[in-house]
């Protein structure tokens, strides 16, 4: 055993390696015997020292999402986007109403109503309204193409004979039931 203690490196010898391979940037291999230390020493002490580098010296790692200075105004809860993202419209954004005409007149319920087609752009609508002014609207059909005369005719004369048959708007939810009823009981 005493010849092993005395081969063995000391424990200075392994502190000074360790203080070594850390100023140059390298590794040892732990040595076996105090000639192998002092030997790994000296190759250790021929490595001139490895450049030291600080923090201000490396570049930070910037990702591609980060938020970027220039693109924040304030700090913490307060703060808010330099640039301001377009907004999108709360709705759909109603189109104005260039021609309105008269389609056709039927009562139901003992209330006249009026069947419009109101003309935007290429496209229109048909619309079911009271022929008073007040009371309830219902949209018939929306982006009605009315270059075909024979499908807005047809449309009509199905919607008036519905409205007739049930003596209700055919759009209210009551003669929706009650047609969806009718259709259920007969298949």
């Amino acid at each position: 055993m005493a010849i092993q203690a005395e081969t063995a490196p000391t424990q200075r010898q392994l502190r000074y390696l360790r203080v070594l391979a850390a100023r140059t940037g390298t590794t040892f291999t732990y040595p076996a015997s105090r000639a192998k230390a002092s030997g790994e020493i000296r190759r250790l002490r021929a490595i001139s020292p490895a450049p030291r580098v600080t923090h201000e010296d490396t570049d930070p790692v910037i990702y591609a999402t980060a938020v970027q200075p220039e693109e924040v105004d304030g700090y913490g809860s307060s703060a808010t986007w330099r640039v301001k993202q377009p907004s999108r419209p709360a709705s759909r954004p109603r189109r104005a109403v260039r021609d309105t005409v008269e389609l056709a007149r039927y009562t139901a319920a003992g209330e006249e109503r009026v069947l419009r087609l109101d003309r935007a752009g290429a496209l229109a609508q048909i619309s079911d309204r009271p022929s008073a002014g007040r009371g309830r609207c219902y949209v018939v059909e929306r982006d009605v193409e009315d270059d075909d005369p024979g499908a807005i005719d047809a449309l009509l004369s199905e919607y008036v004979g519905q409205a007739r048959q049930l003596d209700q708007v055919p759009m209210a939810a009551a003669a929706v039931r009650e047609i969806l009823g009718a259709g259920a009981t007969d298949a």
